[in-house]
């Protein structure tokens, strides 16, 4: 599954190397707009920006979203996915085998999303 790596302006320089890590494609969105074209035409979306994930509910997207654990009112509505809460101050104590794990289900239900044929929820 390709993957698009895209991120503010200002952390550029972070997300290409992000990419780079993940042997992913980073495409530069200078613009709000470009940031949800970019989303509007995503299969899937795993996002830690609560902007970003609002973004993809209200295109229908599918969508793996990390989330502080007391920032959970934040949550889009109605996500197509699954949202992942992690303790404490940062993202750090998230463990990797809760995201990992909701990407491979979000990929194994909704991987040929675009296409057609993938499972509604």
């Amino acid at each position: 599954m390709p993957v698009t790596v895209i991120a503010l302006p200002a952390e550029s320089a972070r997300a290409r190397s992000v990419a780079a890590a993940i042997s992913a494609e980073y495409t530069p969105t200078p613009t709000l707009r470009d940031a949800l074209a970019m989303v509007g035409s995503s299969d899937l979306v795993f996002t830690p920006d609560t902007s970003i994930s609002h973004a993809a509910s209200a295109f229908d997207k599918p969508a793996v979203i990390l989330l502080k654990a007391d920032c959970q009112a934040y949550a889009p509505w109605k996500n197509k996915g699954d949202l992942v809460l992690w303790e404490g101050e940062t993202i750090d104590s998230l463990p990797t085998s809760a995201v990992v794990g909701s990407l491979l289900r979000l990929r194994a239900e909704f991987g040929n999303y675009r296409s057609g044929a993938a499972k509604t929820s």
